[in-house]
């Protein structure tokens, strides 16, 4: 669906606020979509976004890199790859956004219906 910002040094592949744009508009009901071309960890980096900006969250969020240099899996495991070679993100999702403003997200609404 998308093609990472770092796609094995492709001059034609887009810069990371270009991709971010791309996806952003793929996810119109999200409240922040970034990429950047490296991190230490996107889960991280959201983590500290949400608890900065806690009484002003009002949307999941998506966070994206080329390239995680501390990167951790499940467990805890510790993973590397190389630029481009993985599609690397994390998303952030507020559980305490009030039931009435849930409907107008499609993630929600795909959930209810997915829902047994």
């Amino acid at each position: 669906m998308f093609a990472s910002s770092a796609s094995a040094g492709d001059p034609a592949s887009p810069t990371p606020n270009l991709f971010a744009d791309r996806v952003a508009r793929r996810l119109p009901d999200w409240h922040d979509v970034s990429w950047v071309t490296e991190t230490a960890s996107t889960n991280a980096d959201l983590q500290r976004a949400t608890r900065a900006a806690l009484a002003d969250w009002r949307g999941p969020l998506l966070r994206g890199a080329d390239l995680q240099t501390a990167g951790r899996g499940r467990a805890g495991r510790p993973w590397r790859t190389q630029a481009g070679d993985a599609l690397l993100f994390s998303c952030a999702l507020n559980t305490r956004l009030p039931p009435r403003s849930c409907h107008r997200c499609r993630w929600w609404r795909a959930w209810r219906r997915a829902k047994p």
